[in-house]
């Protein structure tokens, strides 16, 4: 017996000895996988500061992540498996990716190219490790993932919370300041109402576990000197939001009016007044099943002007995803357009641009029978997104029914129903209200990159709108006497580009609606989209920045429906003309520090 263990001993030494040993770090980079990246613009500047989120296959929020000031991220010691990752850039058109497969042994680096309109990223998979660079090793150190990694340790060695260092306050802090002229982008009712503002946006880590969005627009009116004035604060918990840690967000908007004697409200007052809106929603997500997600919440908005109203607007959406076939949306909300879907919209974060955008949103109000009213809107509406390499098609179609509906007016009131007329905060423009009506719509659209820089898109449906009987307005007259409501075909086509060297962004677009009407916007939920009308135009200059500032400066130009289309005149009894306005003229400019 004991000749037999020594000959087992011997063998065990022999193949020991022959053995080539493996250390913990070999181990660990032949069973996991690394994801890297680069982030940049159409021009290929680098994009510091650029949001970068991980799923995991069943689009769960694994880690998160910032680039550096040379536009690169991380993500080491990945299990091999396939992943989605979004990126966010402020100003520029979110990208996403949805199978990136990580191997074991291999790093999977991404290229990714940010736009205006549309993104695209690029996958290479090779090697690790005598090819990775410093700036690759220092960006997986530095990298800052959100989900803990946790391993078991003997009792007596784990050390004292109190000798851990503590967490910054505040982290990974980004913004976006822009100051600009021209006509407001407070929207209010689309009325031309010329503003001087400053906006901003900071997005900031709490402690490391929390994220907290402030965004805000000041100003004052060319045309009256009053001021305006938006503010809203978003609470982000980091990792999957879900029904016990909702995304919440504060808003309030103050914007001075000076009445338009010649639409005002009876009973109203006629020295200068202050419209106060607040607003408080939540957005929750859960994902019941494999490849499907929820997202719900709601809003309440407070509207206070020569008296109060209040809104609660419930919304919800629910995507499927059919793996490489593209995915299956519908959505519901009853109330005010739902802000939040929009900002989600295809699971990606809200970039800053877009909350400053959404803080200037004001409630929809006008008034009927000389009371204050909100606009109330329950749509559904489906849709089928799919991407196919650098093209992306949807199909959307929905129903809605409008209560208190409303049209910007300018020109003659004198024949118009006056309670329901109210004027707008430029003084050129009323908003009319028009009553109920119902329609419905659908919408597809193709997304093409044509070359590096170059993307296109186009947007053909048909959905209701209004035109102007023939024949003049009665005196006292409502809408509903001189409208006629009826389905109305739609197209826009878009081209966005980059000039190389010079890192100049041109956006065109210019948007047609049949038999000269006007379609109200519908704020679509199932895919990324605006019909903007007419011909409008928006120029990005990239600046060098001084005095070694750790950010950057351009110059921005935006001109929207150059071309004044959409413009329904009517004739009154008493030789005067209306006209119903879809979307003013305006002319903007500003420049933004984004850091």
């Amino acid at each position: 017996m004991v000749g037999v263990k020594r000959i087992v001993g011997a063998l065990v030494a022999v193949v020991l000895a022959g053995a080539t040993p493996m250390s913990s770090a070999s181990f660990k980079d032949a069973f996991s996988g690394e994801l890297l990246g680069r982030v940049s613009d159409s021009s290929g500047i680098p994009q510091m500061g650029a949001t970068v989120m991980l799923f995991d296959r069943y689009q769960h929020l694994i880690r998160k992540t910032f680039t550096n000031m040379e536009g690169r991220f991380g993500f080491p010691d990945l299990a091999p498996d396939t992943y989605s990752v979004h990126i966010s850039v402020p100003r520029l058109f979110p990208a996403k990716s949805n199978r990136v497969e990580v191997k074991a042994g291999y790093s999977s680096r991404l290229d990714i190219h940010m736009a205006s309109l549309f993104s695209s990223i690029d996958v290479v998979y090779n090697m690790p490790t005598g090819s990775m660079n410093d700036d690759w090793m220092w960006t997986l150190r530095s990298s800052q993932a959100t989900r803990p990694i946790t391993r078991m340790l003997p009792v007596d060695t784990v050390p004292s919370t109190s000798k851990l260092p503590a967490e910054p306050a505040l982290s990974s802090t980004r913004g976006v300041l822009s100051i600009s002229g021209g006509d407001s982008t407070l929207s209010m009712g689309g009325g031309d109402s010329d503003v001087f503002g400053t906006e901003f946006a900071i997005s900031t880590d709490v402690s490391g576990k929390h994220e907290l969005q402030v965004a805000g627009n000041m100003g004052q009116s060319f045309r009256t000197g009053l001021p305006v004035s938006a503010l809203s604060a978003t609470f982000v918990p980091h990792g999957v939001i879900h029904a016990g840690n909702p995304e919440v967000t504060l808003s309030i908007q103050q914007i001075g009016l000076r009445p338009n004697t010649a639409a005002t409200a009876p009973g109203s007052p006629q020295q200068d007044i202050a419209l106060r809106a607040l607003g408080l929603s939540f957005y929750q997500t859960s994902d019941p099943i494999s490849r499907l997600q929820l997202e719900y919440g709601g809003s309440v908005d407070s509207v206070n002007l020569f008296s109060q109203v209040v809104r609660v607007s419930p919304f919800a959406r629910a995507t499927y995803t059919v793996g490489k076939f593209g995915a299956i949306v519908g959505s519901y909300s009853d109330g005010g357009p739902p802000i939040q879907l929009m900002l989600h919209q295809g699971g990606a974060e809200a970039d800053l641009a877009t909350l400053m955008s959404a803080v200037a949103v004001l409630p929809q109000i006008s008034v009927r029978d000389n009371y204050l009213q909100m606009e109330r809107t329950q749509a559904v509406e489906a849709g089928f997104v799919r991407a196919s390499g650098s093209r992306t098609y949807a199909v959307s179609g929905f129903f809605e029914n409008v209560q208190n509906g409303r049209l910007d007016a300018a020109g003659s009131y004198g024949s118009l129903n006056s309670g329901n007329l109210l004027a707008d905060g430029g003084g050129s423009t009323s908003i009319l209200n028009i009553g109920h009506y119902s329609r419905r719509g659908f919408v597809g659209s193709i997304d093409q990159r044509i070359v590096k820089g170059v993307d296109f898109t186009a947007i053909f449906g048909r959905m209701g709108g209004f035109t102007a009987q023939p024949g003049l307005i009665a005196p006292d007259a409502a809408a509903s006497s001189f409208l006629d409501q009826s389905d109305h075909n739609i197209a826009s086509v878009s081209i966005q580009s980059a000039i190389p060297l010079a890192g100049t962004h041109l956006s065109a677009s210019y948007g047609w609606v049949a038999g000269n009407a006007i379609v109200p916007d519908h704020l679509f939920t199932t895919q990324r989209l605006y019909v903007e009308p007419g011909l409008n135009f928006i120029l990005r200059q990239p600046l060098p920045s001084p005095f070694g500032l750790g950010g950057r400066f351009e110059l921005t130009a935006e001109v929207r429906n150059l071309l004044a289309q959409g413009y329904v005149p009517i004739s009154s009894a008493d030789g005067q003309t209306l006209i119903l306005v879809q979307a003013p003229r305006a002319f903007r400019g500003g420049v933004n520090f984004i850091f």
